[in-house]
């Protein structure tokens, strides 16, 4: 079981003791460590643990985007620059840009780093393994046509990670996944603080990326999975954090925001379909994303059942046979009503 109270109380190597591994120059990192965070005190300082407890033979970056956080954040983002002014290069917004583009922050962030590969980390997440840079770049560089690596998570809370909680445990050993795998299985399928993908991918990312896309994770998987797939590593190195005020996840509460979301995601999954030449196969798992999203909305009981009813009649289309057996008994609850419907399904 990963301890958290340990993990918090080490002592950081020193800069100097840092860069002392390296076999490069400070000026020129292999790998650009990318996190962006916004109102996160309670949870920045485990990040930037996490990065600088990193163990590599490369030099490496830390770019953090503070979004004019209203809170402590910046403050002990500026504590850490201060103490590791090679490697920690921080971004402190006057003005909060992800209202103006939620991309913003990791176009701003992307746009400063210079490393040939880039890690993402959100500032309410961290690593907990002090290998995990090296053992990912190692493994990319042994399949040099794939873009993007990622691996599982644990889960955590404010006080500790769960040991019986893991996520993205797809394979128990190093995987090829394919690119209609990544497709079906939506933007859940890879930890955003497991991704490493090199930066070509990112600096080619379309323009209906930036100005469409209601999330960013999902589809920069997809494009960097295109065409040789993705690598799976079956190690835990990282920490996903549940129930953190301000998560996408958790503000998904709105009727209003699902549809948009849910507008958006069919709109782009359009240009996913053009940009990869999708074949059929390719098609059906772009339909299989909406109905994975649009059934995990409908399974938020924070949005009333009149809702969520308009959310499944607008999205039917996308559902299994079984999903809409299923939800005209949840959204009906009249067992009658349900036999009704199924003879007209069937």
């Amino acid at each position: 079981m990963f301890d958290l109270k340990a993990f918090r109380e080490q002592s950081l190597p020193t800069q100097a003791q840092i860069t002392s591994q390296w076999d490069g120059s400070a000026q020129l990192p292999l790998v650009s460590v990318i996190c962006t965070a916004f109102n996160q005190e309670s949870y920045i300082e485990d990040a930037l643990k996490g990065f600088l407890m990193q163990k590599t033979d490369f030099p490496f970056e830390i770019i953090i985007h503070d979004d004019a956080s209203l809170d402590k954040t910046a403050d002990i983002i500026n504590y850490y620059a201060k103490k590791y002014p090679l490697i920690i290069k921080p971004i402190l917004q006057e003005k909060n840009q992800y209202t103006i583009n939620a991309h913003l922050p990791f176009k701003n962030s992307l746009d400063k780093s210079v490393g040939e590969y880039l890690a993402l980390c959100e500032g309410d997440d961290f690593w907990i393994n002090p290998e995990k840079l090296k053992i990912q770049i190692s493994l990319m560089k042994k399949h040099p046509k794939i873009n993007i690596s990622f691996h599982s998570s644990g889960i955590a809370c404010q006080t500790k990670v769960y040991s019986n909680r893991i996520v993205a445990m797809h394979y128990k050993v190093i995987k090829t996944v394919n690119l209609n795998s990544v497709i079906k299985n939506g933007g859940g399928y890879m930890p955003t603080a497991s991704l490493l993908i090199k930066r070509d991918v990112l600096l080619c990312l379309p323009l209906w990326f930036y100005s469409k896309a209601p999330v960013g994770d999902y589809y920069i998987q997809v494009l960097a999975s295109s065409p040789y797939g993705a690598l799976f590593v079956p190690e835990i190195m990282s920490a996903y954090r549940v129930d953190v005020e301000g998560s996408w996840s958790n503000s998904m509460h709105s009727h209003i925001k699902v549809k948009k979301v849910l507008e958006r995601m069919v709109e782009c999954n359009k240009y996913l379909s053009k940009d990869l030449n999708a074949d059929e196969r390719i098609k059906i798992s772009l339909k299989k994303n909406i109905s994975i999203a649009s059934y995990s909305f409908l399974k938020n009981i924070n949005i009333p059942l009149l809702q969520r009813k308009e959310i499944y009649m607008r999205y039917k289309n996308y559902f299994s046979v079984f999903q809409k057996l299923f939800w005209l008994f949840i959204l009906s609850n009249k067992s009658s009503l349900l036999l009704k419907k199924i003879k007209n399904i069937l």
